[in-house]
């Protein structure tokens, strides 16, 4: 009696932990990823950037933390801020992607730097990105890499100044 007693109580926890974690995680179908593209980078580039559209169909908010990448040795959110006439890029922690909406990840804004490339970036390639979101499952996306103009008032890649930083 005992013994089927704390059976079904282990059961019963073991189902109860269960419920708790599916839901809290939203499966990445509802996020949908479009018009993403990496910059080309010359060889021996330190870093680059990826650009996108997020779309979230969900009811609610949903961040994006981060990411992976198996072609830089690190994945950072930055945006780009416009200070006593000098702009410049920042790390920033998430990007907020509003219920039912969308995020635009673009040059001159917020966007995704690929930092310490570990090979050139050039046009018609494809890199691998996992995006990684609070409360959802990370989001695994193949980006063609382009060569497109980057605007003059931008500030350089190759001299951003996260690159000596400590990680």
């Amino acid at each position: 009696m005992k013994t089927t007693f704390w059976a079904i109580v282990c059961v019963s926890v073991m189902l109860a932990i269960s419920a708790c974690s599916t839901a809290t995680t939203q499966p990445t179908s509802a996020i949908q990823i479009t018009n993403s593209w990496v910059r080309a980078v010359p060889p021996n580039a330190p870093a680059s950037a990826a650009y996108m559209e997020i779309h979230n169909t969900l009811a609610r908010d949903l961040y994006l933390l981060g990411g992976e990448s198996d072609i830089s040795e690190f994945v950072e959110l930055h945006t780009v801020v416009h200070e006593n006439d000098m702009m410049s890029m920042r790390k920033i922690d998430n990007i907020m992607i509003p219920a039912q909406g969308q995020v635009l990840l673009k040059p001159m804004s917020n966007h995704i730097m690929l930092i310490n490339l570990k090979k050139s970036l050039a046009p018609g390639d494809q890199i691998h990105l996992t995006l990684k979101f609070q409360d959802a499952d990370d989001l695994q996306i193949t980006i063609p890499v382009q060569e497109k103009m980057m605007p003059s008032s931008m500030p350089p890649l190759e001299t951003h100044e996260h690159h000596q930083m400590m990680h």
